[in-house]
């Protein structure tokens, strides 16, 4: 599924994967409102990670995993102050506003330790939000990465891999022939590089269905989890409460999600 939209207008000089082409009157040349910075998405950091001594190690997630992740906020109370919830990033576009928030542990069913955060990016965001957001993440990871941040791990899913996929910007290998992922994990891994000295993984879980819809094996998941142990160090106790927990879950997930699938 393409998020562009094709147009049928032949007569357009501009290629159609171009966002948000505008025309201008009297059969001038289409111009692409990327180029006007009033139209590119304004990106405004809430929080000075650099000066925070307790965001050591960083998780970054796609909505559709908070479940899994973070301990349920009831609707009614999603714009109330939340303890262990903080408003990271604010972006403006085309009259909207997007936040990108950060969960520490008074908030997560992932036992992580106090200096771990969970950042959480929304993939129904619009790709130019989504891409401003990880380019912005990266200038920020470079520019104080002799200062806070030690450990990152990117989590996302694709439907174009055949197995978990797990490396580092230091990797010389990552994806196989044929294999590409897309949407926020491909931003990060394409802004990153091997200058980056702070230790930058990805772990890319097989899907089936849209990036925003994902349907995933329960034995994938497992592997994901089992992963997050080793990275971050879990306590054998409290990591199988929360893998018994993430697994159940996703069961109860991936039934919504076959239901929203075929609705």
């Amino acid at each position: 599924m393409s998020i562009f939209k094709e147009s049928a207008d032949e007569n357009l000089v501009q290629a159609r994967h171009i966002l948000d082409t505008q025309l201008l009157p009297d059969n001038s040349i289409p111009r692409n409102c990327l180029s006007i910075n009033d139209k590119l998405p304004k990106v405004k950091f809430v929080r000075d990670i650099s000066k925070d001594e307790l965001f050591k190690k960083l998780i970054i997630i796609p909505e559709k995993f908070s479940k899994l992740f973070l301990n349920p906020i009831e609707k009614y109370k999603e714009k109330e102050d939340i303890e262990g919830r903080d408003v990271f990033m604010e972006i403006a576009y085309l009259d909207k506003e997007y936040k990108v928030n950060t969960f520490s542990n008074k908030n997560c069913k992932l036992p992580i330790k106090k200096r771990t955060k969970i950042l959480v990016i929304d993939e129904a965001f619009p790709p130019i939000v989504k891409n401003e957001i990880t380019l912005n993440l990266i200038k920020s990871f470079k520019f104080n990465q002799d200062n806070y941040l030690s450990q990152i791990l990117a989590i996302s899913t694709s439907n174009q891999v055949e197995n978990m996929k797990f490396f580092n910007n230091k990797s010389e290998e990552n994806l196989s022939n044929c294999e590409f992922v897309s949407s926020y994990i491909a931003n990060l891994i394409a802004y990153s590089n091997k200058d980056l000295k702070i230790n930058m993984n990805y772990l890319i879980l097989p899907s089936e269905g849209p990036v925003v819809l994902p349907k995933i094996n329960f034995s994938e998941i497992s592997q994901m989890c089992e992963q997050l142990k080793k990275s971050f160090n879990i306590e054998d106790t409290k990591f199988v409460t929360w893998k018994e927990y993430a697994i159940k879950m996703w069961k109860i997930m991936d039934g919504e999600s076959v239901n929203s699938l075929y609705l």
